[in-house]
């Protein structure tokens, strides 16, 4: 096509180019931003806390969403020892997935429970939002991998490595259209 700036219409299509433009290019920045992120890593700066108030910290970003019920039961202590930063990048991964898995028709419920168990700090969050399905189980946890048209890929990955550097593991279980479980457990400070 040719530009003509005398056309009638010239003002308002070029706002409509510009706002998709600067929209594009944000989009961009934020995938070259994750992706940089992910391969650098920041070196972790472990700190004794309690996985209580990151989990709570998280949770409140998503707290009073309009479609989404959100409750978090931590009733005792998870002492640990790891980088609260690379922490709450952990569970706001975890709860904006949840978020993104429930289907807006659906009367959306993440719950969040922590408790101590054989040794291990452990928080789960449960959505009951459409569930992985068993195509792409094998590959959630591969960095590129995205079943969201926006999405990355890298959310889990990085979720995977910040957990497992820190000393710890993550599992999920899965139901299709009934939703997701991720468990992560991490070692009790000394």
């Amino acid at each position: 096509r040719t530009w003509d700036p005398d056309a009638p219409d010239a003002g308002p299509r070029l706002q409509r180019f510009t706002a998709g433009m600067v929209q594009q290019i944000d989009a961009l920045s934020t995938i070259a931003s994750e992706f940089s992120s992910f391969a650098q890593m920041p070196r972790a700066q472990a700190t004794d806390l309690d996985l209580r108030e990151v989990v709570r910290a998280a949770v409140d970003v998503y707290h009073g969403h309009p479609q989404v019920r959100f409750t978090a039961e931590l009733p005792e202590p998870l002492p640990v020892h790891a980088d609260r930063e690379h922490l709450l990048r952990v569970f706001n991964n975890l709860l904006l997935n949840a978020l993104q898995a429930i289907p807006e028709e659906r009367e959306g419920l993440v719950e969040v429970h922590g408790r101590v168990q054989e040794g291990r700090a452990v928080v789960s969050v449960t959505d009951n939002g459409t569930g992985i399905s068993e195509a792409d189980r094998e590959r959630i946890f591969r960095p590129n991998f995205t079943t969201k048209g926006s999405g990355t890929g890298l959310g889990l990955a990085m979720v995977k490595r910040l957990v497992e550097n820190a000393g710890g593991s993550v599992h999920y279980e899965t139901e299709e259209g009934m939703g997701t479980t991720f468990r992560v457990e991490l070692p009790l400070r000394r």
